[in-house]
């Protein structure tokens, strides 16, 4: 595993946590959704299409920020 200079990988935390949150509102809506469907459970909160949607984009764009964060140079890192 190559390691980040610390000022590269702070520049990319925040990105990273915030697509983390997304994909895991995303898993719990699909795993609520599946045992509503598997043991007939009434689920009261489940996100539709669209916000399903838009949930996974936002975890995609979060991402490639957090990634683009932490490869851009900064004038620390080329010394």
């Amino acid at each position: 595993m190559i390691a980040l200079p610390a000022a590269a990988a702070r520049r990319g935390r925040l990105p990273m946590t915030a697509s983390l949150a997304c994909l895991v509102v995303y898993a719990v809506n699909v795993l609520l959704g599946k045992a509503g469907v598997a043991f007939k459970w009434n689920v009261q909160w489940r996100l539709n299409d669209v916000s399903e949607f838009l949930i996974v984009i936002a975890c995609v764009a979060f991402f490639v920020i957090g990634i683009l964060a932490r490869e851009t140079p900064s004038a620390e890192d080329s010394r």
